[in-house]
């Protein structure tokens, strides 16, 4: 499905002319990776198609795909607040310590050779 209003003009209504029918307006029109406002507009759309109630129907003869009304296109009142630019901030741990990991705790084999001017501790020496 394509869920930009150019894309779902363009590929579905024009090219199939078909249309998508009982879209909710408080639920915007977008890919519904990206829907506002967790799992509840999710089970709303699944309800809805599951009850037949938002489904696809085909274009009269006297419908026009460009003169057609995106779904969701207006929004009932209050139901999405509009986006304010909000000014990020900094992280509040930023300069403060923070705990390191041990340093091979399950006293695994090194995968390389330390380059220390110190002797394995099994006596072997590399040669190198």
């Amino acid at each position: 499905m394509y869920w930009t209003p150019h894309a779902y003009r363009t590929y579905v209504v024009q090219r199939h002319r078909i249309k998508l029918v009982g879209w909710p307006k408080s639920v915007r029109f977008r890919n519904l990776s990206f829907v506002r406002g967790g799992i509840n507009p999710i089970r709303l759309l699944f309800d809805l198609w599951k009850d037949g109630v938002m489904h696809f129907e085909r274009l009269s003869e006297h419908e026009s795909p460009e003169d057609l009304e995106m779904p969701g296109d207006r929004l009932e009142d209050g139901a999405q607040p509009p986006r304010r630019n909000v000014i990020r901030t900094q992280r509040s741990d930023v300069g403060k310590h923070r705990m390191r990991p041990i340093t091979n705790p399950l006293g695994l084999p090194l995968r390389r050779m330390r380059l220390t001017g110190e002797e394995p501790a099994d006596g072997t020496r590399r040669v190198g």
